[in-house]
């Protein structure tokens, strides 16, 4: 998203150009490689926030292996809860 988006729309290097370039950002989730999206919220309570922000719960199942578990949306797997006292 920085160099595809940001800094093609920048229209220098300079930080300023970079942050104001970042900030009109208005990409639908889905946009993006992790499903999530980009609009930077201007409220005071989330003020620079990414409100489109992919955001996953995964597992471990097995070594070497995890799943997304949640949101369903994202999920490739399904919770699997351990033996107990293990």
């Amino acid at each position: 998203m920085l160099f595809a988006d940001v800094l093609n729309r920048a229209g220098d290097d300079s930080a300023q150009s970079i942050a104001a370039a970042a900030r009109s950002l208005d990409l639908p989730g889905g946009s993006l490689p992790n499903g999530g999206g980009v609009l930077f919220s201007t409220a005071p309570g989330q003020l620079g926030q990414n409100v489109r922000a992919a955001a996953v719960v995964w597992q471990w199942q097995a070594p070497r292996h995890s799943v997304v578990v949640w949101p369903p949306v994202y999920a490739t797997g399904q919770v699997k809860l351990g033996a107990s006292g293990s």
